[in-house]
């Protein structure tokens, strides 16, 4: 997540740079398409996000199956 922040601070940067460097026509419309991509950036943020807590979450559960599975298998009458 952190590679993907500085990739969306990055951008941020060289949009506001084209911007206030910018002279002709243009600027307006590249203005405007930069903020959509910028709206689509932040979707897939949250996007990854929720996958990465997701996978978190699985992992743990795994994690507990795995701890009880071992449980069961060096006492298997216990259960």
């Amino acid at each position: 997540m952190t590679r993907y922040r500085d990739i969306r601070e990055s951008f941020d940067k060289i949009v506001e740079t084209s911007l206030k460097d910018w002279e002709g026509k243009g600027t307006e419309e590249f203005g405007k398409d930069a903020q959509k991509m910028k709206t689509n950036i932040a979707c897939i943020e949250e996007t990854l996000r929720y996958l990465c807590s997701a996978i978190c979450d699985c992992q743990a559960i795994i994690e507990e199956v795995d701890r009880k599975n071992k449980e069961n298998n060096m006492n298997p009458l216990a259960s």
